[in-house]
């Protein structure tokens, strides 16, 4: 799954460094950013952790004051505004900020 994926990375970011830096997988900087945004799925990381906690989407929309389509929108996304994901981040008491930067530093970015 994608959090077993993104814990591995957590735990070993120099594997995937070495792997970027490898002669074997010459990938320029517009290729590392395109694969951190596609692994990152900060929308469905959102979901994931709100389900994580029990909690539900009419939950987070009304506390977000947003319509339950538009947060499911937002699910859908690889990028979220950084203000709304500031707002859920605390909300949730997770700090998505966080991840999004683990993921740019994975990726020698």
């Amino acid at each position: 799954t994608i959090t077993e994926v993104y814990d591995l990375i957590q735990r070993h970011p120099e594997l995937v460094h070495s792997l970027l830096k490898s002669e074997a997988v010459p990938l320029s900087e517009k290729d590392r950013l395109r694969k951190a945004v596609d692994e990152m799925r900060i929308g469905q990381r959102i979901h994931d952790e709100l389900k994580r906690q029990g909690r539900t989407v009419t939950w987070l929309a009304q506390q977000l004051d947003m319509e339950r389509p538009s947060l499911y929108y937002t699910f859908r996304q690889n990028s979220v505004d950084v203000e709304l994901l500031l707002r859920i981040s605390t909300l949730l008491g997770h700090n998505f900020l966080q991840d999004v930067a683990d993921i740019y530093k994975a990726y020698g970015l």
